[in-house]
């Protein structure tokens, strides 16, 4: 409508005032059509309103049903406070660990965290050492933890270590004190080591300190003789009995045809001769044995005496080192086989070279340079 005069706009607020004034119910009306949407927006915004629990408010109903759905359908309004809001919604704050306190040095930060098992540990600041041996090993035992390897499972002939478990079939079968007279055949046996005599009588202790001094053949004949000859009738015989031994073990790849070490098919790995001498040194007897760098003795039923020599030279050089065999053939080539005391207790290392050009060089520079390159305790 176009209002063209100012007398016909008061005109219109007359009749509005007296539309009004007639009609009360139409102010109320337009007034909240007007200020309610407001009102709503502000209480929603700044009110802090749970809409979850919200409900539509239905006519009250006279069925019990009715009354159920009634009682549902309310309209509820809930405010909930800041503190309630951040309670139910904000996740719990982000944490460090608590701090572990590290020593000056890495094997003293494992030994203050109960981490001995991780012990020893590469030191790479010592460079690899290559070891001038066909087969070499420095192996941790008895966690079989491999610290150097070259050529490890490979298979070769290991000449007088097989004597290691000669001894150890010997020392469980035959009586120490037994008396072992020595053949003629055994005398016979090449090689010249422990100076032995057909017909003399010794013990078989006695006759354990040769085998393992002084790498004596004729001993582990009288001694694989003596068994053979006084077992029960069915009974394996003492190769067999080596054999089974370590099959028991847990060694496979390693076997026996005769109990002295001359055979090209005694054959075992250096991964195999690292476990075959710490399980010797298991037996008291053997490891005692072994720890001597000499023996003297008497035979029995001669006038005569023997004295050996430990001819594994590095015992007394390093007051860890606690045993070793030596072994030599022309298939086997210079051979050695050594165990030592570490700082972590109950715990050893084997060093055993094969086919080595200096065998005892060769063993004693990887020795030094296993304690070097790895570090063993604070």
């Amino acid at each position: 409508m176009k209002i063209k005069n100012k007398n016909t706009i008061v005109e219109v607020l007359n009749k509005t005032k007296i539309f009004i004034k007639n009609n009360p119910k139409m102010l109320g009306i337009l007034g909240i059509s007007i200020i309610l949407p407001v009102l709503l927006t502000l209480f929603f915004y700044y009110g802090n309103v749970n809409l979850a629990t919200i409900n539509i408010l239905s006519p009250q109903k006279t069925s019990e049903t009715a009354t159920e759905t009634t009682t549902q359908n309310r309209l509820k309004l809930k405010l909930i406070s800041e503190n309630e809001f951040l309670d139910k919604f904000n996740p719990a704050p982000a944490f460090l660990p608590k701090p572990i306190q590290i020593n000056t040095t890495l094997s003293g930060f494992l030994k203050s965290n109960s981490a001995l098992d991780l012990l020893p540990t590469r030191n790479w600041a010592v460079p690899f050492k290559d070891v001038e041996a066909y087969s070499a090993i420095a192996i941790e035992m008895p966690t079989k933890r491999i610290l150097y390897g070259k050529n490890v499972y490979q298979v070769r002939p290991i000449a007088s270590i097989t004597k290691l478990v000669t001894a150890v079939v010997a020392f469980e079968n035959i009586d120490p004190d037994t008396i072992v007279t020595i053949s003629q055949d055994a005398i016979e046996t090449e090689g010249a080591a422990g100076g032995l005599v057909g017909g003399e009588k010794l013990t078989a202790e006695e006759l354990a300190y040769a085998l393992l001094l002084e790498s004596s053949n004729d001993a582990a004949i009288a001694l694989a003789e003596h068994y053979n000859d006084n077992r029960e009738e069915g009974a394996p015989d003492f190769v067999e009995l080596m054999n089974m031994k370590v099959q028991n073990w847990g060694i496979n790849d390693t076997s026996f045809e005769e109990p002295t070490g001359l055979s090209a098919n005694n054959t075992s790995s250096a991964n195999s001769i690292g476990k075959i001498l710490y399980e010797a040194t298991q037996n008291k007897d053997i490891a005692y044995i072994m720890r001597q760098t000499s023996h003297a003795t008497e035979a029995l039923n001669k006038d005569m005496a023997h004295y050996w020599i430990n001819l594994n030279t590095l015992l007394g050089a390093y007051p860890e080192i606690i045993g070793g065999k030596t072994g030599f053939t022309d298939e086997a080539g210079p051979s050695m086989a050594i165990i030592a005391t570490t700082p972590n207790s109950d715990r050893y290392v084997v060093i055993a070279v094969l086919n080595a050009i200096d065998r005892v060089a060769e063993t004693r520079e990887l020795y030094n340079w296993v304690k070097e390159a790895y570090i063993w305790e604070e």
